[in-house]
């Protein structure tokens, strides 16, 4: 546990700076950041599942408590309003006591309606960031500091490049998620076809290399599918380049070769080119790509090699200029 209190210390320190940077050119005082509020059902008295802004979990590892708010100002220990009231008939979170308190100032909170009497008076320069801007609204918050564009762009541009302390979760969480990933048996011609293709996966992870756009490494996987094909005999009196050229190979790997992996699955800032927000989006010919940046350290993006026969996908090639080379009875 020390070990991850001293990450996340880190952690938190990088977070103050850039905190720091945003709020200072953008002349504002603060940010504060809401964990968020539940969704009713539409004529229900029940909530649907709580989702938690993933602004707000980048700080502090809370992600099942709405109504939570958390103060930051780049200078000062971050404070946060810990939602935890008096009910005996929901389930109450208490108030945190683990590895990350110390470097926040928690702060009990029983009613939601009174975080308007306990924030800082003061928030004509405060902007916020969260899912329910009529809140915002009704706590003075001016509507263009209301999830700022520039603010926003910064903060998800340097999402890409993860503390030790997120790098630390992100390997723990994996250990957990390689036990639901246990592939299943199947005929020895499939099971050798997987075989090929989770060694090609490493081999362009091998390959990967600080410099490079992740849209090369997409091309890249898409040639080893047509090597793959030409393998295992899918698809026959046909050249690689010609799979590529004729879009065939999409057919077999429909998505992009991955995507930022964080605080969300797709995690954002894939298209960002810098923290002013510069936009580059997918080429074209492969617009399910989620990622057009440059590889650099501690990036943690996905590598989603995969082979597909959906027939939705292979039905318009039965009858196309192509179909001759598929082998239709594999």
């Amino acid at each position: 546990m020390e070990k991850l209190a001293s990450l996340f210390h880190q952690h938190l320190a990088t977070m103050q700076q850039h905190a720091q940077n945003v709020l200072t050119q953008h002349h504002l005082d603060a940010v504060l950041i809401h964990s968020g509020e539940p969704l009713m059902r539409f004529l229900d008295d029940q909530e649907y599942p709580f989702k938690v802004n993933p602004q707000f979990k980048a700080w502090v590892p809370v992600t099942h408590v709405p109504h939570c708010w958390l103060w930051v100002d780049g200078v000062n220990k971050p404070r946060l309003w810990f939602y935890s009231p008096v009910d005996y008939w929901h389930n109450v979170a208490p108030l945190p006591e683990s590895f990350w308190t110390k470097d926040i100032d928690v702060i009990v909170l029983r009613n939601a309606d009174e975080i308007g009497a306990l924030l800082p008076a003061a928030r004509d320069r405060v902007a916020y960031l969260g899912y329910v801007p009529e809140r915002a609204l009704s706590l003075g918050i001016v509507p263009q500091h209301i999830n700022p564009k520039p603010i926003l762009d910064y903060l998800h541009y340097h999402r890409a490049y993860k503390t030790d302390y997120e790098l630390f979760c992100m390997r723990e969480a994996q250990k957990t998620a390689v036990v639901g990933h246990r592939a299943a048996q199947s005929d020895h011609l499939f099971a050798q076809l997987i075989k090929d293709l989770n060694q090609g996966q490493q081999a362009l992870i091998e390959s990967m290399r600080v410099g490079v756009r992740y849209t090369d490494y997409h091309i890249q996987m898409h040639q080893r599918v047509a090597k793959l094909l030409h393998r295992h005999h899918l698809v026959q009196g046909m050249s690689e380049e010609a799979m590529l050229e004729s879009g065939l190979t999409w057919v077999f790997l429909p998505h992009g070769l991955g995507h930022p992996l964080g605080l969300q699955v797709h995690d954002v800032g894939g298209f960002m080119q810098d923290e002013r927000g510069t936009h580059l989006a997918a080429p074209e010919a492969h617009p399910y790509l989620r990622c057009t940046r440059v590889m650099q350290p501690r990036m943690v993006l996905t590598i989603e090699s995969g082979i597909y026969f959906i027939e939705s996908l292979l039905a318009p090639w039965h009858s196309g200029q192509y179909s001759q080379h598929i082998d239709w009875k594999k």
